[in-house]
């Protein structure tokens, strides 16, 4: 256990705009943290992220970069080599900025939830000489040469999995170690739901609970139920999408939904981000995530390549421990979590006819998804408890600062 004495950390976050399974495993993190810890959450602009911090009584500081660098996804990677050139005077900026609060705050330790928040202030964290540990979470999402800096700036980098060590170098392997997260508190908002409960009476309800973009594959999803709904499950399976519209992938979203309105998938249903989506959760009897590993997208007379950035999708780990079973995509670290054939099913990325057949076996067996179901929650108690989580977070702080 850290000494008796007060130490101050900073979370920092590069995706402000995201509320999802990363984000909520650290509210669950600090949540669980001594009284001696004082958290402070850096963010770089206000958004859902600050939002939901702020409604847990956390303390968040927003420091905003600007315009120039405060983009996501993969538009940074369509600049020219000039414009990726004049980033410098932001980001030169923005670390005199960064680094001002650092001195000011006098942090004992910095804890990064992301290469990207790293890099983001990488010159004032170097200044400052305040120790830095970063949590990786996704597969290799930037380029060789950002990828190389970020190895080299924490000094401690934690995986979610075994398998996040293959996107390492040597010298960064050498200095990472493995913390599963945990499933963070299921917060239930008391969201009268009377309408999915009648539906549930009469259909199999499959959830897809995800951002709508096109690396989380949902047009996999729909050539899927297409197969399906071909051989009558129209009649007894809905399929319940919760997940933001992030402007970012306007394209994407626009051409799915073209996608659904040609395809008659009647028993498709988007319901947007939620603040609840345990209440949902409570009558989905299948979880799905079609996530992509590498394919080339085209919609329209647009091609693009799409790349996943999995980490260790959440949303698993909480359908499991709620008996539900999983058909899962084989990316990241999926293979960690999902067991195939025993607590759902791990099926290649981008195939829909796998993904229907997997999908129609626990659509047509009621007693085969109690079974998974139960194998799952028993494998989240075994493996993925947030005690756990929070216990050997604490261990690595106090190795640091003891």
């Amino acid at each position: 256990m850290i000494e008796n004495k007060t130490y101050k950390i900073l979370y920092t976050l590069g995706y402000p705009h995201v509320y999802a399974g990363s984000q909520r495993q650290l509210a669950e993190l600090i949540r669980q943290l001594p009284e001696n810890i004082e958290a402070t959450i850096l963010l770089s602009r206000e958004g859902i992220v600050a939002k939901m911090y702020r409604e847990m009584n956390f303390r968040v500081v927003i420091i905003d970069p600007g315009d120039d660098l405060n983009v996501f996804g993969k538009k940074i990677q369509g600049y020219s080599w000039w414009k990726k050139a004049s980033l410098i005077f932001p980001f030169f900026d923005y670390n005199k900025n960064i680094l001002k609060f650092l001195k000011k705050e006098k942090f004992d330790l910095i804890h990064a939830g992301d290469p990207r928040s790293v890099l983001l202030m990488s010159r004032a964290v170097r200044q400052s000489r305040i120790r830095m540990i970063c949590q990786l979470h996704t597969e290799r999402g930037i380029s060789s040469f950002f990828w190389n800096w970020f190895e080299r700036l924490p000094e401690k980098i934690v995986l979610i999995s075994n398998f996040a060590k293959a996107n390492l170098g040597a010298a960064a392997r050498a200095k990472s170690m493995v913390i599963y997260p945990g499933v963070p508190e299921m917060k239930l908002g008391g969201l009268q739901l009377n309408w999915l409960k009648n539906i549930r009476t009469k259909y199999t309800i499959i959830g897809v609970f995800s951002t709508v973009i096109p690396f989380k594959g949902y047009h996999h999803l729909f050539d899927a139920f297409k197969i399906l709904n071909q051989k009558g499950h129209l009649k007894n399976v809905i399929v319940l999408c919760l997940g933001d519209f992030i402007e970012e992938e306007k394209l994407y979203q626009n051409w799915l939904f073209d996608k659904l309105k040609q395809s008659e998938l009647e028993n498709i249903t988007f319901t947007g981000w939620q603040q609840y989506p345990y209440d949902f959760l409570e009558y989905v009897d299948i979880m799905v995530l079609p996530s992509v590993k590498k394919e080339i997208l085209n919609i329209g007379e647009k091609s693009r390549e799409v790349r996943g950035s999995e980490g260790f999708p959440t949303v698993n780990l909480e359908a499991m421990s709620k008996g539900i079973p999983v058909v899962a995509t084989d990316v990241a670290s999926v293979s960690e979590q999902v067991e195939d054939g025993i607590t759902g099913y791990v099926i290649p990325p981008s195939d829909s006819a796998a993904l229907a057949i997997a999908l129609e076996k626990l659509i047509i067996n009621k007693k085969l998804r109690e079974e998974m179901g139960e194998k799952g929650r028993e494998r989240v108690e075994q493996l993925f408890s947030t005690e756990e989580y929070a216990r050997n977070y604490l261990k690595l702080y106090q190795d640091l600062l003891g």
